[in-house]
């Protein structure tokens, strides 16, 4: 049986060609899922042959680890810049949805892959240095009014991030039960309010 011929793309500088390799290897592991793809799937998708992915990334391990960063920094990087000074809760995680949300769109392949990626220790080392620094935005950027101490604040900056994971795992399992533009502001108005009881109560 003859081998599917691989439609080459064109020649590109090396960064050009790692991006188009993780691009492919996104698309491909979020649509059939991190177990179901072959490296050879991800050089056809690519236009490139396996000796070419090869170069770039030693093992298909190598490319979920790669695209897990580039996924992360998509919407940290977003958050150090713009991210203002004395914000609201829900400003932290709309900002975080707005940038993310391209890779929430895979619906049931989103859950298999983060099932792998979860499962590698370097990504989970990854991820949790990720999580400390939005935690330490949150801290530094949200009103104080949300909370006196820092303390008080990283302790809803974890609450937070985890309300919006919830979230974003809702909207996968059935997106006409998730506004999450009314429900951000329902963060905001019950920060609010926990805040004024606090305040009678002391």
């Amino acid at each position: 049986m003859a081998k599917k011929r691989i439609r080459q793309s064109p020649k590109l500088p090396p960064e050009e060609r790692r991006a188009q390799l993780l691009k492919s290897a996104g698309e491909l592991f979020l649509r059939q899922g991190y177990r179901s793809t072959t490296t050879e799937e991800i050089a056809q998708h690519a236009g490139v042959t396996k000796g070419a992915l090869y170069f770039h990334f030693k093992t298909k391990e190598d490319l979920l680890v790669a695209l897990v960063k580039e996924m992360t920094t998509s919407w940290l990087e977003p958050l150090e810049r713009e991210l203002p000074k004395d914000c609201s809760p829900a400003d932290v995680l709309r900002l975080i949805d707005e940038h993310n949300r391209q890779w929430v769109r895979a619906g049931w392949h989103f859950f298999d892959f983060w099932t792998q990626a979860l499962a590698i220790p370097r990504i989970k080392r990854h991820l949790n240095r990720c999580h400390h620094r939005a935690v330490e935005l949150f801290v530094e950027r949200v009103s104080a009014k949300y909370g006196r101490t820092k303390q008080q604040r990283r302790e809803l900056a974890v609450f937070s991030l985890a309300l919006l994971d919830g979230l974003k795992v809702r909207r996968i399992l059935d997106s006409q039960a998730v506004n999450m533009k009314r429900q951000l502001e329902l963060v905001d108005l019950l920060c609010d309010r926990k805040e004024v009881r606090g305040g009678q109560h002391e």
